[in-house]
């Protein structure tokens, strides 16, 4: 007899939104990686996202593939829409609008119609931006964008490339530039890489651009903050006026100011590390949930060692983490919780991060990806129920209170992706049907669902 399994990730309006931001400006680096030009390999991305021809000023490309599952915000990603000004939106829907960029300081924003203060792109998430910035063709006319895809599975790279753009600033400061995105399959890490610049002949103004990252709200983002004269390869400090902050640009800064009197050194590199987990056993779910300042928090695993017990560490700010208990580790598959009451989550916006940590037997330290749980009233409860165990196909049920994106994944019990993929879901119930398992040895598996800012994971039996 076939049991049905339920899970219920939120508890109705009582509950704060959680979301699995994955990345804090303390692990941001600034480096000379080398700067590899694309030239012919991968695909040159000549459709936008309607279908026809692109355009190289204010264009949001087709859907183009990563190449491999990339996990940004909590959620899993094979796909991503390029836009012309300097930025890519991670999965299948295009940006709110063709003409955002970050177009002078103080702006904060978007586009043509003027400035929206206080958020870079409120309308948008799951945003990565290398340098955001009204931009177009240079005078050659041959603005070109590709995607490429390296390596060996497991550790492959997705390169997305600009290249021959200029910046529409007047006086402009730029005849030519060119920079890349990297995306690493497991470590979850983003680089920016910068080519060329040409000066151009005009005099050296400041221009201000967005370089960052950008989860689902302003405390989801780290930004990278330059002073317009400072050079690009200073050290990383407050005091050189090159760093990384958490949060979004605000009317007063921090901003990526540049002039072309500074240019970039061909290869400069600023990258984002994720929190991704990197205990000694394998993570397979990492969850918060909030009420009345008490904050369950939920972790299971495939492989537990039984002597690496679990500290829960908490952060008010992503950084500086502090031990609040212990939770003993067992010998096997495992599901763990631990009860904390967390007196900073008194009121709506209060943020407050939790993590993992394992040590060995030389004192060597161990994390998980950082959660975040943050209360801005928003309801998003979540229940799934899947029929276990399974054989030619996987049938589950989602109920929703309100309609979105959700995104379904398999994966083997070491945590491989099978297959995943991004659906759109209506508000109340519906039913999903993951077809063609029967090639699936039998064993167990785990299904993850993530929806706006929940992600669980269920196990499964194939029989």
């Amino acid at each position: 007899m076939k049991a049905i399994l339920l899970i219920v990730l939120g508890m109705g309006c009582m509950f704060g939104s959680r979301a699995q931001w994955n990345y804090d400006s303390a692990r941001g680096q600034s480096l000379n990686a080398g700067y590899t030009d694309l030239g012919t390999n991968g695909t040159a991305i000549t459709t936008n996202y309607t279908g026809t021809a692109m355009t190289h000023d204010d264009d949001n490309s087709s859907v183009q593939n990563i190449g491999f599952t990339f996990s940004f915000n909590g959620k899993t990603f094979t796909q991503f829409v390029l836009n012309t000004n300097g930025f890519i939106k991670l999965g299948v829907d295009t940006p709110s609008s063709r003409k955002i960029f970050y177009p002078t300081i103080g702006a904060n924003g978007v586009g043509s119609t003027g400035p929206a203060a206080g958020v870079v792109y409120v309308a948008d998430s799951n945003l990565i931006y290398p340098f955001s910035h009204d931009l177009n063709n240079d005078a050659t006319g041959l603005a070109e964008y590709r995607v490429y895809t390296s390596g060996t599975t497991g550790s492959r790279v997705c390169t997305i490339q600009y290249k021959h753009v200029m910046d529409k600033l007047t006086p402009t400061q730029y005849t030519y530039m060119e920079f890349q995105v990297k995306l690493y399959e497991t470590t979850n890490t983003i680089d920016f890489v910068y080519g060329t610049f040409t000066a151009s002949s005009n005099t050296s103004t400041l221009t201000t651009a967005a370089v960052g990252i950008k989860g689902n709200a302003p405390d989801s983002s780290v930004n990278v903050a330059k002073g317009s004269s400072t050079l690009w390869n200073a050290t990383l400090s407050t005091a050189n006026n090159l760093y990384f902050k958490n949060k979004n640009y605000s009317t007063a800064g921090p901003n990526f100011s540049s002039r072309n009197a500074v240019l970039p050194d061909a290869g400069r590199t600023f990258r984002f590390v994720s929190n991704s987990t990197a205990l000694p056993v394998t993570l397979v779910n990492f969850s918060a949930t909030e009420n009345n300042h008490q904050v369950a928090i939920h972790w299971t695993t495939t492989n537990e060692i039984n002597e690496k017990n679990f500290e829960v560490q908490r952060s008010a700010n992503a950084t500086d983490f502090t031990t609040i208990g212990v939770v003993a580790a067992k010998d096997d598959a495992a599901t763990n919780h631990y009860l904390y009451t967390d007196a900073n989550l008194a009121g709506t916006g209060n943020v407050v991060f939790y993590r993992l940590q394992q040590n060995d037997e030389n004192g060597r330290s161990s994390f998980s990806n950082t959660i975040r749980i943050s209360l801005d009233g928003v309801n998003d409860a979540l229940t799934v129920s899947a029929m276990n165990p399974f054989h030619d196909a996987i049938t589950l049920q989602l109920q929703t209170p309100a309609a979105g994106k959700a995104q379904v994944s398999l994966l083997y019990a070491d945590g491989r992706v099978v297959t995943s993929k991004e659906l759109s879901v209506p508000a109340g119930s519906s039913v999903v049907i993951l077809e063609e398992q029967a090639h699936l040895a039998k064993g167990v598996y785990f299904l993850r669902v993530a929806k706006d800012n929940a992600v669980k994971t269920i196990r499964l039996l194939e029989e």
